[in-house]
């Protein structure tokens, strides 16, 4: 299981958790004290990363695509703060086991 935490600077906090199976993301679940409209949009984000390759140019595209498509409105934060929490908790390597 990967996990990490993001503090947008002057924004929200992010927090994701997912793994990496046959190299794709799966099980992508983000929480934190952040707001999107419409809020539907987050599982499609989520959802839209499963079986996506682990890959930083790949993670930003789909993100930045679900908050173009949807016209997403996020309050302190924005899709490459999404990207980045998912692209440190890959840098820094799946969470042991608790």
């Amino acid at each position: 299981m990967y996990r990490s935490v993001y503090k947008v600077p002057g924004g929200k906090l992010l927090k994701v958790q997912f793994d990496v199976a046959e190299g794709r993301l799966t099980s992508v679940r983000f929480t934190g004290d952040f707001f999107l409209h419409p809020e539907e949009a987050l599982e499609e984000i989520e959802s839209r990363l499963v079986g996506v390759e682990p890959e930083p140019d790949r993670i930003r595209s789909v993100v930045e695509d679900v908050f173009r498509e949807r016209n997403v409105t996020a309050v302190g934060c924005g899709p490459a703060d999404f990207a980045e929490v998912i692209i440190d908790a890959l840098q820094r390597g799946p969470a042991e086991s608790v």
